[in-house]
């Protein structure tokens, strides 16, 4: 599903719950999709000004407030 020039993301067939997003930079997984999260540990981790305060900080070294700003050609 394409929502906007150069962005697409992905739904499930059977229950259509997003799956995945892409866009020029790259495809973005969501764990919460997979039967067994932890064999693809994330990378960087998003809007973490809305992270719940009892949440433990991933072992991640990228961190935004917000979407990824991805490098413009």
């Amino acid at each position: 599903f394409n929502t906007q020039p150069g962005y697409a993301r992905g739904f499930c067939p059977e229950c259509g719950s997003h799956v995945f997003a892409e866009d020029e930079g790259g495809i973005e997984l969501y764990h919460g999709g997979f039967d067994a999260p932890d064999l693809l540990p994330p990378s960087y981790e998003l809007w973490t000004v809305r992270r719940e305060s009892w949440l433990e900080l991933p072992s991640v070294t990228e961190h935004h407030a917000g979407n990824r700003q991805r490098p413009t050609a």
